[in-house]
């Protein structure tokens, strides 16, 4: 019913609103979204979600333990510019978009794999890259919070009420259990950090190394809430240990540097605070 009346609203919508493809410029049809038929078609899909031990998850081997990397698509030609309309043009609706694109991806390939309860726990937590509060107060949004809470809806199998600190997201509810759910308490940045974008490896490594820091309280309220589902969890092992799967998105995947950062300290609060955890990673693009 809730899809039906959506459909109609944006039907009545695109009578008075040209919308145009974030890729081409042309004109879109009622149906499209964000995309024409041809652009969506030529979408430089990665399939990272397909197969373990893939380029993305190369970066990190002998850096820091991480179980999976996703990346919707490779960063290059036209589709660059999905993510500068996102970052730099506040374009929420297409970070929620391709965010849930990624999410549905990463959801249909784990039931498709079948794996067994006892070597996989599905995500728990998935945790936004952080930005300084100078950045955010200038921007208005964290864009990796946008594309996490477009993933957690595809990773619920649809919609979910959620809100943002930038505003209410504009999202319907639906009857499909929700299971993973973002968090932005757990990973604090410390101070603030120029951009990226010209450094080099070892420039990128050096200007995070020391600039983020977990939340004792928002870890605490983690450990709760996943301690709370327990009996819904195959737990092996140490009995006091509880297991948490975490999800850490950002926008884009180049040195890893930033990823390897936040990864590396989780995992080392995680296991100071007994907590037997898995961290995954999850981008809009990947830099080859």
């Amino acid at each position: 019913m809730i899809n039906i009346k959506v459909s109609i609203v944006e039907s009545a919508l695109n009578l008075f609103i040209t919308r145009h493809c974030n890729i081409c410029g042309s004109e879109l049809l009622g149906f499209e979204k964000h995309f024409c038929l041809e652009c969506f078609a030529d979408i430089p899909l990665t399939y990272f979600w397909e197969f373990k031990n893939n380029p993305a998850e190369m970066i990190f081997w002998g850096r820091v333990k991480i179980e999976r990397v996703y990346s919707l698509m490779f960063f290059r030609n036209n589709y660059k510019r999905c993510v500068y309309d996102i970052k730099y043009k506040g374009n929420i609706p297409l970070g929620l978009y391709l965010g849930e694109m990624l999410g549905k991806r990463i959801c249909t390939a784990e039931k498709r794999n079948n794996k067994p309860p006892d070597n996989y726990i599905p995500v728990n937590y998935v945790i936004p890259v952080p930005l300084h509060w100078r950045k955010k107060l200038k921007r208005g949004f964290n864009q990796a919070e946008i594309i996490a809470r477009g993933i957690v809806n595809g990773l619920n199998g649809g919609y979910t009420a959620s809100e943002f600190s930038g505003g209410v997201v504009p999202v319907f509810k639906t009857v499909a259990p929700a299971r993973a759910r973002v968090c932005t308490q757990i990973i604090k940045r410390k101070h603030f950090t120029k951009t990226q974008t010209q450094k080099d490896r070892w420039s990128r490594w050096k200007n995070v190394e020391d600039a983020f820091k977990i939340s004792p309280c928002g870890l605490k309220r983690c450990i709760k809430n996943i301690n709370a589902k327990r009996e819904n969890v195959s737990v092996t092992g140490n009995a006091d240990f509880c297991i948490a799967h975490f999800l850490i998105v950002d926008d884009v995947l180049t040195t890893g540097a930033t990823l390897e950062a936040c990864a590396g300290i989780l995992i080392k609060a995680c296991t100071k605070a007994g907590i037997k955890c898995k961290v995954s990673i999850a981008t809009l693009a990947y830099v080859e």
